[in-house]
């Protein structure tokens, strides 16, 4: 079969470039390994049409609307290569199936910056996180840290502290840039704390994460910590 589009991601963009596809009558396969940052978001304030929603609960909508219109996807699977062949493009994923359209869309989105400071890969799924959706849950109790001043900093902090029993937002800045309606519940929620003007320098601790070093105002400090998430922007998607 030759479909006449594949899109390669599955988050908003591609999703919703499959539903203009198959308005428009065209046979169309999007391939994506997850369904993108919008399924990591918990929760979702400004978008029209709901007042608030969990982000996995809005991307599963899109999903089923690019199904229900008859958009074919595949779910958890990456792509390898992508080539031409004459007109026809021929892409081939992770199990090693191929696949042929006329046209190709890629909408691969962004990943995670990293920090990039001492530590960091070591301890990555021993305190280290990029996702408080995805982990949030591992740290009942315990004392963590999100490294950001930016919405998904905040939003973070807010998800965390219903799990956590202290969450530090440790700020290069002397003042968060989050929307002002997330940065009045963090300022009402008695169990964040934001340490401004603050740049971590090093992570430590033996089989798991027990510290981060800041530095702040010329002089360095260590915070105890049981977790750190890292919410410092993002980088477009380059690699399939």
């Amino acid at each position: 079969m030759i479909y006449d589009l594949i899109i390669i991601g599955l988050g908003p963009a591609g999703l919703t470039a499959g539903i203009y596809a198959a308005r428009y009558k065209l046979k169309t396969l999007i391939i994506g390994r997850d369904l993108g940052q919008t399924a990591e978001a918990w929760l979702i304030e400004n978008y029209p049409g709901f007042q608030d929603i969990k982000g996995m609960e809005l991307i599963e909508k899109f999903k089923e609307h690019a199904e229900k219109l008859g958009v074919e996807i595949m779910q958890m699977v990456p792509v390898n290569h992508i080539k031409k062949e004459n007109s026809i493009f021929v892409v081939k994923t992770g199990d090693d199936q191929e696949f042929r359209a006329k046209s190709i869309i890629l909408a691969i989105g962004m990943q995670k910056r990293k920090m990039g400071i001492p530590g960091e890969k070591n301890f990555l799924g021993k305190g280290v996180s990029y996702c408080a959706t995805c982990d949030a849950a591992f740290f009942n109790n315990k004392v963590v840290g999100v490294v950001g001043g930016s919405d998904s900093a905040a939003t973070a902090a807010l998800m965390l502290s219903e799990h956590a029993k202290m969450v530090y937002i440790i700020y290069r800045k002397d003042a968060l840039r989050a929307q002002p309606a997330w940065v009045e519940k963090i300022n009402k929620n008695p169990k964040i704390k934001t340490i401004f003007n603050a740049i971590p320098k090093e992570l430590k601790g033996d089989d798991v994460l027990k510290s981060v070093v800041i530095e702040r105002a010329g002089k360095t400090e260590e915070i105890a910590l049981d977790g750190i998430f890292f919410e410092i922007g993002y980088k477009p998607e380059t690699n399939l």
